[in-house]
């Protein structure tokens, strides 16, 4: 039940109001505020992360069904980014539980998390997500200069070289042309345009 949350019962009123409407507006309203009460006490509650994402990433192990939650912050995200999506009011119902029950773990089961399981979370889920892009990095860094080597150094790379250079210079060459002919033929027709402008 919403009166067992620790977070002000007007914040889920704002829920529940929206869902009385039985609108698709309303629908989702609905989601969409659920989807920020529960950013809001992810940061209330001390979870790390950088955005949303993170901190939900972060607090997986609180909820009793991540999947689930997952799944109804997904729906919430095609809300926000697809103008026209609908919802039923069967999903929504699924939508607005899935989102009740995880506010219920965080708030009932856990609490606010300690300093020591905050920093436990974040070099667990966080850091490893930071190294994985900083590696992604470092191999595109390395990968691009054996590449400049290889088009440098041998003889096939500088013939690869020569190729793709002779393609540009074509490319460039006929669009320079291009682009004077649309100059042309604006300066034609509106010497012409002016031409008969004076005639009348």
């Amino acid at each position: 039940m919403v009166n067992k949350f620790e977070f002000k019962e007007d914040l889920w009123a704002e829920v529940e109001g929206a869902l009385k409407e039985r609108t698709p507006a309303g629908y989702k309203m609905a989601v969409i505020e659920a989807n920020k009460l529960l950013d809001m006490t992810l940061k209330e509650k001390g979870y790390p992360g950088r955005d949303f994402d993170d901190r939900l990433l972060n607090a997986r192990e609180t909820f009793s069904n991540f999947d689930s939650l997952k799944q109804a912050v997904g729906k919430a995200k095609q809300i926000l980014n697809t103008f026209d999506y609908n919802l039923t009011s069967v999903e929504v119902e699924d939508i607005i539980n899935c989102y009740k029950q995880a506010l219920m773990d965080l708030t009932e089961g856990f609490g606010s998390i300690s300093f020591t399981k905050r920093a436990s979370l974040f070099f667990k889920y966080y850091v490893p997500a930071k190294i994985k892009s900083v590696k992604f990095w470092i191999i595109l860094f390395f990968s691009f200069l054996l590449l400049v080597k290889f088009l440098a150094d041998t003889s096939w790379g500088q013939q690869i070289t020569q190729f793709v250079v002779s393609i540009v210079r074509f490319i460039f060459s006929w669009f320079l042309v291009f682009v004077l002919f649309i100059v042309g033929i604006t300066i034609v027709v509106f010497a012409t345009f002016l031409y008969f402008e004076k005639r009348k």
